[in-house]
């Protein structure tokens, strides 16, 4: 009995280091530029802000963006299915990776988006209620494709189409992920 109640004592103990050490990390990481990325859109770990200026984003760069404002997000929040957030769309930051970015053509298929005719692998848009593939749009100078193949459900330009730089928080770097 002895041993049962030392065991519960120890991983008690342990998990109260977690709890303490991951509050304190956001609430230091928060006020410093770090972010802790616990979705599936990105890889999950801690990510810092860059020092670079938002509207110096280039193809393959991660950025953290706020997404434009769209009925979707809104549902999505209400069922549970998206956190809610300081954007003005309602959710938090979204982490993804510029595909695109000053110039081109983009389009989505039934198979994927496209950025001048090109195909970009796993970006097949996902059949979610009520929202529909972006339509063809030029990519305008101060405009960016923002797209993330890791999770099939990713909300992205799929749906909204190039995005403003104006929807950059800044450009993000994996810190430590797992």
């Amino acid at each position: 009995m002895r041993v049962l109640h030392r065991t519960v004592r120890i991983i008690t103990g342990i998990i109260g280091i977690i709890t303490v050490f991951m509050t304190a990390l956001s609430i230091w990481g928060v006020s410093d530029g770090y972010r802790f990325n616990t979705t599936s859109s990105a890889p999950v770990g801690i990510w810092k802000i860059s020092e670079r200026n938002p509207s110096d984003v280039g193809v393959g760069q991660y950025v953290l963006i706020c997404p434009p404002v769209h009925d979707v997000l809104s549902s999505l929040i209400k069922q549970g299915r998206m956190f809610k957030g300081h954007c003005d769309s309602g959710t938090v930051p979204f982490i993804k990776t510029v595909a695109a970015q000053g110039s081109g053509r983009f389009r989505v298929g039934d198979d994927g988006v496209y950025i001048d005719d090109r195909l970009i692998p796993q970006t097949a848009p996902y059949p979610w209620e009520n929202l529909k593939a972006a339509p063809p749009a030029n990519i305008d100078s101060g405009e960016f494709v923002a797209i993330q193949t890791m999770h099939v459900g990713s909300i992205d330009s799929r749906y909204f189409g190039p995005l403003k730089v104006d929807n950059v928080i800044g450009v993000i770097e994996p810190i430590w992920i797992f």
